[in-house]
């Protein structure tokens, strides 16, 4: 009789380790809401860009606002002065420059990574608002800095994070927390700013710069709180090309008659450092977005204080003095009484967990 050879049971197959590091990624990846959102609404958005840890991820996000906040310092600085030399360059001759070349950038940019231009037609409202934000924004900036020192226009802007902060928690989408401290920061700020603005200081402003520098601040709330609904569900450069089309249709609308031409390669390289340096912030300041709530990262703008001070000395010789430096030295008290009270806020809530509390 012929011995039958004995069949063991076929051996459990052992994931390969691509596999168990597919399985490993897919398992982070869904602790990150915006990656989730963004395979969702989509799938394409994970094939062109991957998602770091979530901690590294903040951490990046943290510089790149930082970038941001530096690279919009330097657009300021020569709005600034194309703005006030003879002959003055007009508000919307910089928008184009600034715009025109960072719509470019993008544009090549996305097409050389054949990333699609067009968001979906669903995400298409958010991107609108986040484009005339941004344009009501840098418009209501520029028109301010014809007329008034750059770091009182600054300051002026330090009003944004209460406003973001106030708008993430209102909007349903967000709800992100608004509580005492933000409301008092803000009141303080203001307090502050009336003492920047009295007419004893030594460049008392006009009341329609004034205008224009708070309505650049409800244009930055907008944007903030547009990228942070879009999160991660549109490439960066998308967003920037939507903003950077509208801006250059609508400088160009008014016509050219008045533009100024190029004087020597002085002008031409300050042109071209105007669309570099656009481009380096919209991108920096939108991917930023997405890794960091609305909050402190809206926190993070305060870092442009010093950039302003140090540029308005050294170009035009100007240093804040008497009123100009009690009212500043309030409104970065209440950022920095803000800012300081978020983190522990966080950190007590990160301990918290971890003990299992709520």
């Amino acid at each position: 009789m012929p011995a039958t050879a004995s069949q063991s049971p076929p051996p459990t197959p052992t994931p390969s380790s691509s596999s168990a590091s597919s399985t490993t990624g897919d398992t982070e990846a869904t602790t990150i809401t915006s990656t989730i959102e963004a395979t969702e609404s989509s799938p394409l958005l994970a094939k062109h860009a991957a998602v770091p840890a979530p901690r590294r991820r903040t951490t990046l996000g943290i510089f790149l606002l930082l970038l941001s906040q530096l690279a919009v310092s330097l657009l300021n600085l020569l709005a600034r002065y194309l703005s006030t030399r003879t002959p003055a360059t007009p508000t919307f001759q910089i928008l184009f420059l600034r715009m025109s070349l960072t719509l470019l950038l993008s544009l090549l940019w996305l097409l050389s990574f054949r990333i699609p231009i067009l968001a979906p037609w669903h995400l298409q409202p958010l991107l609108l608002l986040r484009a005339a934000g941004s344009f009501t924004a840098v418009f209501g900036l520029y028109t301010a800095l014809r007329s008034m020192p750059l770091p009182n226009v600054t300051l002026i802007g330090f009003l944004a994070p209460t406003l973001i902060a106030l708008a993430a928690h209102l909007d349903p989408a967000l709800r992100e927390p608004f509580r005492t401290p933000d409301a008092l920061a803000g009141l303080v700020a203001l307090a502050g700013i009336a003492l920047l603005l009295h007419p004893s200081t030594a460049a008392p402003a006009p009341p329609a710069a004034v205008a224009a520098a708070l309505s650049s601040v409800a244009g930055i709330a907008a944007t903030y709180i547009a990228v942070r609904r879009l999160r991660a569900r549109v490439h960066p450069l998308v967003s920037t090309l939507y903003f950077a089309a509208l801006t250059t249709a609508v400088a160009i609308a008014p016509g050219t008659g008045s533009w100024v031409a190029p004087k020597d390669w002085r002008d031409v390289a300050m042109w071209a450092a105007l669309g570099a340096a656009g481009f380096v912030q919209q991108f920096a300041m939108t991917k930023g977005l997405q890794w960091v709530p609305a909050g402190p990262a809206a926190a993070l703008v305060y870092t442009q204080i010093a950039w302003a001070v140090a540029f308005e000395g050294f170009v035009w010789g100007r240093w804040p003095v008497g009123v100009e430096v009690l009212g500043g030295v309030i409104v970065l008290g209440a950022a920095a009484g803000a800012g300081g009270w978020k983190w522990w806020a966080a950190r007590r809530g990160r301990e918290d967990r971890g003990r299992g509390g709520v």
